[in-house]
């Protein structure tokens, strides 16, 4: 008898994701029936672009902390930390532009100095808040870009960062200039008060100094007594009619 045929071998399993590389989970893709429960194409998670803060991205894009984890190492600097803000019962709920309502999150983001603590850098603005703490994280990553100018240089940021953060990054940057020029203002008037407190103060702190004769002084002394023996003599009718 003819010997019985070899079993044909077994299909490979279907591979996930249709890209590779660090940035292929901020890439776009589709949920298709043959990726595992939740598994977008190109390796992502379902649940993953459920959350506000995820962003595809192009290839030469980068999110906001990518940009500044990237410039801490250009400059040998710690990585950054990211420490949560504890924000008013107010503040913890609020409404986005299609007037629905989240819970915000706030950070504030340090950037170590290598040596001395005291030389860290930190920045922290409770106006810019996320809907998750991804979010919340890209955001105070904006902040810390818009801030650390002194030490990375005034660099074109916005070039590298997706659509929705380029325009949260330059909106941010025209609302920190407002805020920065009524501080100026306020700063301004206050000194223009205080130096006129301080002129004041000047200018009777030489009258007080006048010199004045003994006979004057005689003079201003008689005038005091004869006015308040006057107010004295005043009150006492007073009570006496009473």
């Amino acid at each position: 008898p003819a010997p019985a045929p070899a079993p044909a071998p077994a299909p490979a399993p279907a591979a996930r994701g249709g890209h590779s590389g660090a940035n292929r989970s901020q890439r776009g893709g589709k949920a298709t029936a043959n990726t595992a429960g939740g598994i977008y194409d190109d390796g992502t998670p379902v649940e993953a672009k459920r959350d506000p803060g995820f962003v595809p991205l192009k290839p030469w894009q980068r999110t906001p902390k990518q940009i500044l984890h990237e410039l801490c190492q250009r400059h040998k600097r710690p990585k950054p930390r990211f420490d949560r803000v504890r924000l008013d019962k107010k503040d913890m709920r609020q409404t986005d532009e299609n007037g629905e309502e989240f819970e915000a999150f706030c950070f504030r983001v340090v950037l170590p100095d290598r040596k001395k603590s005291h030389r860290d850098l930190i920045f922290c603005d409770r106006r810019f808040v996320g809907r998750s703490v991804n979010e919340a994280h890209h955001l105070a990553a904006l902040l810390a870009l818009h801030g650390a100018k002194e030490v990375f240089g005034d660099l074109p940021f916005e070039q590298k960062l997706p659509d929705i953060y380029r325009t949260r990054f330059l909106e941010m940057g025209v609302k920190l200039t407002e805020s920065n020029q009524k501080k100026q203002e306020i700063a301004e008037k206050k000194l223009q008060i205080a130096k006129k407190q301080k002129i004041r103060e000047e200018r009777d702190r030489k009258m007080r100094a006048v010199f004045m004769s003994d006979e004057a002084r005689q003079l201003v002394s008689r005038v005091v007594r004869d006015i308040t023996a006057l107010r004295d003599s005043r009150d006492e009718s007073v009570v006496t009619n009473a």
